[in-house]
């Protein structure tokens, strides 16, 4: 039996994979066999005397190969596994990979005469990730309000970020629950509207994020967001039309926004996109961290 998994979102066919392992685990009991291998850190020579070796002396063997098309030189190895793979009734042959390049979904064409099964996993967007996210919160009990939900559904469909982020709700919910005190204030969805506001309230929030465990990169992406989405906020409400459906901004964001937007003066406003642009790019270059940048804008907004 020979299954593909690949595709951009890794969260959702890692999950898929443990599923297999582990299903085929418990179905084979104590003949189970597993064998795992990376093909761009392990030599796969050995790979098709592996899958040989399984009808001789394992009754029941699974094989996992990840990165099996963005190995260098191992395609004839994947090749030859595969094809042997598939004449073995013992042998379970997993490859997983993340978005093939095109050279890569050329060898999977090649391949996929073998297989049993072929599962590509897309990054979720629109309703799709809607719904994922709707159950991932039922399972941890959890309820959004609805800046919550708009800030989740806006990050791109990255769900190992998405899942980090409930986590964490769900842990001071927890806290919560058992009498420990939580500083409801110090949340990322608080954050934004002090720190154009209030950059000693700011400054404090930012500080129990950092201490809370809140990873600094995700905290300097949602303000520099957000900094966006208030200036484009405010250039309509200065030309008194609504923002177009081309911003893509979910009509609760806003309506909060213009709120905050009115307020703040105009010319501080438009400044704020290019300071978060040359923090963005000293970060990517290697001479600020997240954090560090945060600061520097922080303090450069005066009031601290």
């Amino acid at each position: 039996m020979i299954y593909f998994l690949y595709g951009p979102d890794t969260y959702r066919s890692r999950q898929k994979l443990r599923e297999i392992v582990e299903e085929y685990r418990q179905k084979a009991g104590a003949d189970f066999n597993l064998e795992k291998l990376d093909a761009q850190e392990n030599d796969l020579s050995n790979l098709k005397n592996m899958v040989q070796g399984g009808s001789l002396f394992s009754v029941k063997k699974m094989i996992v190969v990840e990165g099996a098309f963005s190995g260098e030189n191992n395609f004839d190895r994947i090749l030859g596994a595969a094809q042997k793979a598939s004449e073995l009734k013992n042998i379970f042959l997993i490859l997983w990979d993340r978005a093939l390049t095109s050279q890569g979904l050329k060898q999977l064409e090649e391949v996929k005469v073998f297989a049993n099964k072929i599962q590509e996993f897309k990054t979720l967007t629109g309703s799709g990730l809607q719904i994922w996210l709707d159950q991932e919160v039922k399972k941890r009990v959890l309820k959004l309000n609805a800046a919550q939900n708009v800030f989740f559904v806006s990050l791109d469909g990255d769900l190992w970020r998405i899942t980090n982020e409930l986590d964490k709700l769900s842990l001071l919910a927890s806290s919560v629950g058992t009498g420990q005190k939580v500083d409801r204030e110090s949340s990322i969805f608080s954050l934004g509207d002090v720190f154009f506001t209030s950059p000693r309230a700011a400054l404090g929030v930012l500080l129990n994020l950092l201490r809370q465990g809140q990873e600094d990169f995700g905290i300097f992406s949602y303000v520099a967001s957000h900094a966006r989405t208030l200036l484009t906020v405010r250039i309509y409400l200065e030309k008194r039309t609504s923002v177009p459906a081309h911003h893509h901004l979910h009509p609760f964001v806003v309506k909060k926004a213009s709120v905050l937007a009115g307020r703040l003066a105009y010319e501080k406003l438009r400044s704020l996109p290019e300071k978060f642009l040359e923090e963005d790019l000293k970060i990517k270059i290697g001479l600020s961290q997240p954090r560090d940048s945060l600061f520097r804008i922080l303090l450069s907004s005066g009031s601290i």
